[in-house]
């Protein structure tokens, strides 16, 4: 594993894309430890050399005190231009949700963050990106692989490590292309699994790696008219959708989330178009559901973003659910969702569908079975 980590290090070839263009570059501890990183690093550098280089090479990833403006708005829009280099401790953690349907799993951080500006985005909320809300790069990507090494030894099933809670999962893949070394990795796992959840088009990486159709790859998407006022950064849905295509060409097993599904202006012909446009681009593993779900500090960031009196904010329910988040209300959710899945259910009766992080009671309302989950993060799930 170092030894495929300090190669990969030491010869690919950064690229810009998916729309980055960081004005700051930060090299935080260990950063500069060996000399693959050290090569890695000088030729992110050299992709940029007007952004300004900051070395704190005495601080970790989350220590940026003095580096960023005051203000939540304002330290979200530094951060998205801001490129952190360093390392990460603890790169494998568990999900840990109570109270809603949710089957819990593994998840790994070589990057963290998105440089997209989705207007409604729950990461922004996050303990992490509060404090540090920055693109963020791991150089130690070994100690990635030898964190899942060690879990997959006491795997009883094809289980998964899914990479997008906490980040975009391919977004900086032309700048890291770190997928070339997890998917030859997870292929040769017996047990392993990765899930990634991007909303990114860069899947050029991707597509000559023998993966072994041990890598699933998800796009989060919505309605172009969603995408286009509240995503904003993020590639057109028509090009998701193509990316999807050709993941799916090159064996790829390809699955979608919608999230969050907004009551907009025609909505239900918005989505009624959405689901047409998905099966006419591919053909779906499974597709997850899902709406608003933010803690406060996310809300009040959309808010700033779009104004006090957004789509959002005239439809979130007066208090928070038990799990300490902010939603809409029941019957709204249930109206939204059994729209969605009426819609995939007419074209595709038999596609999976679940709903993300929603109570199981909602599911019984909109006639799903919790028995019978077929969440995006886990490989299998308890469909059958």
């Amino acid at each position: 594993m170092i030894a495929a980590v300090e190669h990969h290090l030491a010869t690919y070839l950064p690229a810009a894309g998916g729309g980055f263009r960081p004005q700051r570059i930060v090299l935080t501890r260990g950063a500069l430890d060996t000399p693959p990183r050290q090569a890695f690093v000088q030729r992110l550098l050299a992709l940029w050399p007007e952004a300004e280089r900051v070395e704190a090479l005495d601080r970790t990833h989350m220590q940026l005190g003095g580096l960023l403006p005051a203000g939540d708005a304002a330290r979200r829009s530094a951060g998205r231009r801001t490129l952190v280099l360093g390392t990460i401790a603890t790169p494998l953690r568990r999900s840990r949700e109570k109270g809603i349907v949710c089957p819990n799993y593994l998840h790994i951080s070589p990057t963290a963050y998105c440089a997209y500006g989705c207007a409604y985005c729950y990461l922004a909320g996050s303990c992490s990106t509060v404090v540090a809300p920055v693109v963020k790069v791991f150089v130690n990507l070994e100690d990635v692989l030898a964190a899942i090494a060690r879990r997959t030894r006491r795997l009883a099933e094809p289980t998964s490590f899914y990479l997008g809670k906490l980040q975009d999962a391919i977004a900086l893949d032309p700048l890291t292309g770190f997928s070339r070394v997890l998917v030859p990795f997870f292929a040769a796992q017996h047990l392993g699994r990765l899930v990634m959840l991007t909303k990114s088009d860069c899947v050029g990486n991707l597509l000559g790696l023998a993966h072994r159709g041990h890598t699933a790859v998800s796009w989060s998407v919505n309605p172009e008219a969603v995408c286009r006022e509240l995503e904003a950064g993020a590639p057109p849905l028509a090009r998701r959708l193509e990316a999807a295509r050709r993941c799916q060409e090159a064996g790829y097993p390809v699955r979608f989330i919608i999230m969050p599904i907004l009551p907009v202006e025609g909505w239900r012909r918005h989505y009624a178009d959405l689901v047409e446009a998905i099966f006419a681009s591919v053909c779906p593993e499974r597709i997850t559901l899902g709406g608003i779900c933010s803690y406060g500090t996310a809300l009040r960031l959309t808010a700033a973003s779009l104004g006090r009196d957004n789509v959002v904010a005239r439809n979130i329910a007066g208090t928070p659910s038990p799990d300490g988040r902010r939603r809409f209300p029941r019957e709204l959710r249930a109206e939204l969702y059994r729209h969605v899945i009426g819609e995939i259910r007419r074209r595709a009766p038999d596609t999976p569908v679940a709903l993300c992080l929603e109570e199981a009671e909602l599911w019984r309302a909109v006639g799903l079975d919790t028995a019978r989950q077929a969440c995006n993060c886990v490989w299998r799930g308890t469909w059958s």
